[in-house]
């Protein structure tokens, strides 16, 4: 019996971006599982104590795949069969990419699921994607398409990408975008749109999903903006712009 090759130990983290103390989270990248366990239980898993732990524990953690009784080899003939099943699942012969700039938004809207990287400060939301981190994003891109998948789209998303400071990392991104022939859409607020014109036209940008959340009163309100609304729903009414292939949507 061993520790999975495959095993990751991580500081269980709750909503409050904090640390949750007397527990540890393992994750198995082979299998996907992922189980809460006490960190003394989880020390004794990584210094191979398993004779410490409860045989309930073992017994759980062989049937999650934590613990195996498989050498590296038999694990990666596991990670092999697992691979070709999933290409024969249908859809899954294809991948795309979400991409989020940053972080950072305009707005503040009440109800965004994202609202905890406000405790980051104003340090981390004032980041950019790297160039280091989109070089790798692409380099596996261009991996998958030599192994035989297509390549889907690419969807900008945040945080809110279409702020003004994301245009330079924006064009890397469609650049490297139009290289694997991966058309590029957009989730935005819109607000800064008129900004992004030039960039929609040079990269035949294929969808925008605008989020608007009711009258111009009402959606400031609820993105306490403390500006007005419409240069947003006037750019959402310009799609006669001469964009044949984009449309936008509205929610809420």
């Amino acid at each position: 019996m061993r520790k999975s090759t495959y095993e990751i130990i991580l500081p269980l983290i709750g909503g409050d971006e904090k640390e949750i103390e007397g527990y540890t989270l393992l994750v198995n990248g082979l299998y996907g599982a992922m189980d809460v366990v006490k960190r003394e239980e989880a020390e004794k898993f990584a210094a191979g104590d398993f004779a410490g732990l409860s045989v309930a524990l073992r017994e759980h953690l062989m049937l999650r795949g934590h613990l195996t009784r498989k050498d590296e080899a038999g694990e990666l003939a596991d990670l092999k069969l697992l691979a070709r099943i999933h290409k024969t699942i249908p859809d899954r012969s294809s991948v795309g990419l979400v991409i989020l700039p940053t972080y950072d938004c305009n707005f503040r809207c009440p109800y965004c699921f994202e609202q905890h990287r406000l405790q980051r400060g104003q340090g981390f939301l004032d980041t950019t994607m790297s160039d280091e981190t989109l070089t790798a994003i692409f380099t596996a891109m261009e991996d998958y398409r030599k192994r035989g998948y297509k390549l889907g789209g690419c969807t900008l998303y945040g945080g809110e990408p279409f702020l003004e400071k994301n245009l330079p990392v924006l064009k890397k991104i469609a650049e490297r975008c139009r290289a694997l022939d991966m058309p590029v859409s957009a989730i935005t607020n819109g607000y800064e749109l008129e900004t992004f014109l030039d960039f929609l036209l040079e990269y035949k940008v294929k969808s925008l999903q605008i989020t608007v959340d009711g009258t111009a009163d009402s959606t400031t309100a609820a993105a306490s903006t403390g500006t007005a609304c419409p240069p947003m729903t006037a750019s959402c009414r310009t799609w006669s712009w001469p964009f044949p292939t984009a449309s936008a949507s509205a929610c809420g």
